[in-house]
């Protein structure tokens, strides 16, 4: 798990993008290849219809 904690959550845009097969804006940054990898992986290459984000650390902040 180490990996994930040296990436940008810049690359999260694109990368979320290339997992629902959708073309990422041109001001986002280059994909997360490793989230885009395990998502072909986990998905057996079909592309996502829909996503859902928690980010526990953001909840933190209005309780």
């Amino acid at each position: 798990m180490d990996e994930f904690n040296d990436l940008s959550l810049d690359t999260l845009c694109a990368a979320l993008c290339k997992v629902m097969g959708v073309e990422p804006p041109k001001e986002a940054a280059e994909a997360a290849q490793v989230i885009v990898d395990y998502a072909d992986k986990k998905f057996n290459g079909e592309k996502a219809d829909r996503l859902f984000m928690y980010n526990p650390d953001a909840i933190a902040q209005w309780v």
